[in-house]
């Protein structure tokens, strides 16, 4: 969650840069008339912004740049002319994060809101496919893991006889709102 936060904190800064850039751009119009720093700094912060994560570009003939996420220019931009739109990460109640826009846009035609394209090229792809496709299938497997291990110690230990001549209960337990997760595990017992 971190690596992605990180992430899209970059592309948050880089796009808020590429609206400066278009800012300074929307001055001439025409892109034979703009500094070749400038462009070049443009072009820098778009690559950067593509080694994160896949975007789309839209060149005016001022050299301003329209950037989307994604393959479709039709959906939610993150830079268009001097306006930025952030990225913002939450995590729902089971774990899953989800990227959306801070304020997401609405559709002018149909009155929904736009969703974020899913991101699945780049860095934040490729953590974003990893903790889909490794971590949680790890996560889920440590879980049953710890479901196995308790269920069947507690057999056994519901089967022994303490000192006192009385039969065992069961030593493993799970906290309230942690069922059945590894870090939920808890010894019940406490007077050895």
């Amino acid at each position: 969650r971190q690596s992605v936060e990180t992430d899209v904190g970059q592309v948050n800064a880089l796009t808020k840069q590429l609206a400066l850039i278009n800012k300074q751009l929307g001055k001439h119009t025409d892109v034979n008339k703009q500094p070749s720093e400038l462009l070049d700094q443009r072009d820098l912060l778009l690559r950067k912004m593509s080694e994160l994560t896949t975007i789309k570009t839209s060149f005016s003939q001022n050299g301003e740049v329209l950037v989307t996420l994604g393959d479709t220019s039709s959906q939610g931009f993150l830079v268009n002319k001097d306006e930025s739109r952030d990225i913002m990460v939450s995590a729902a109640s089971n774990g899953d994060l989800q990227l959306n826009y801070r304020y997401p846009p609405t559709n002018p035609v149909t009155g929904l809101q736009l969703a974020l394209p899913p991101i699945t090229n780049g860095k934040l792809g490729g953590v974003l496919n990893f903790r889909e496709q490794v971590l949680a299938p790890a996560a889920d497997s440590l879980n049953n893991l710890s479901r196995v291990v308790v269920d069947e110690i507690n057999a056994v230990h519901r089967t022994g006889i303490d000192a006192e001549g009385l039969l065992g209960g069961d030593l493993f337990g799970f906290a309230s709102g942690a069922d059945d997760t590894a870090s939920g595990m808890r010894m019940i017992i406490q007077d050895a």
